[in-house]
């Protein structure tokens, strides 16, 4: 719950606090999410700096991180697994 509000609280203060910006994040990261075929974080990531700033984006990209990692969908590289 905490990390949540930290979390809206950085990315409000990253969209110069409008909450209708926030929205539109939010929004567009729903669709993104739900999508049929889900963007690579990459992708999501450079649209976000693209659309709302280089600051929302590093928030965005810290977030996506955390919820890989708690979810342990970090990478492995095929070299290093043995058959």
């Amino acid at each position: 719950m905490f990390k949540q509000i930290q979390y809206e609280t950085e990315l409000l203060e990253s969209l110069d606090w409008d909450d209708q910006k926030l929205k539109e994040l939010f929004d567009y990261l729903k669709v993104e999410m739900n999508a049929k075929i889900i963007k690579h974080p990459k992708q999501i990531i450079s649209e976000v700096k693209e659309n709302f700033s280089y600051e929302t984006s590093s928030i965005v990209k810290k977030i996506l991180l955390e919820v890989a990692i708690s979810n342990n969908l970090h990478i492995i590289k095929a070299d290093n697994i043995d058959n």
